[in-house]
């Protein structure tokens, strides 16, 4: 049973990180959108609306030479890019 029970999560250890993404995708939209309504709310009701004391930070990585992150992987995989051309190590 047990071993039946590892194998299965096993099997599905792609599906259950692809779904934890998710549920930590959902989850910090929800928070901006909950923010963003309390913060509505206040300036609706007239009240001063302070800076945000709780700050909803989203950052996305471009990559300047066109690579996506499975480039990155590989190169984690298969350690740093050498430099080629003159004066570099052969």
């Amino acid at each position: 049973m047990a071993a039946d029970l590892g194998a299965a999560f096993g099997q599905a250890s792609h599906t259950l990180s692809t779904l934890a993404r998710y549920e930590a995708a959902l989850e910090r939209a929800f928070y901006r959108a909950l923010h963003e309504l309390q913060h509505l709310q206040a300036a609706r009701a007239g009240q001063a609306v302070p800076p945000p004391l709780a700050v909803d930070v989203d950052m996305t990585v471009a990559h300047l030479d066109g690579s996506d992150e499975s480039d990155d992987a590989k190169r984690l995989a298969f350690g740093p890019r050498r430099a080629t051309g003159k004066g570099s190590d052969p």
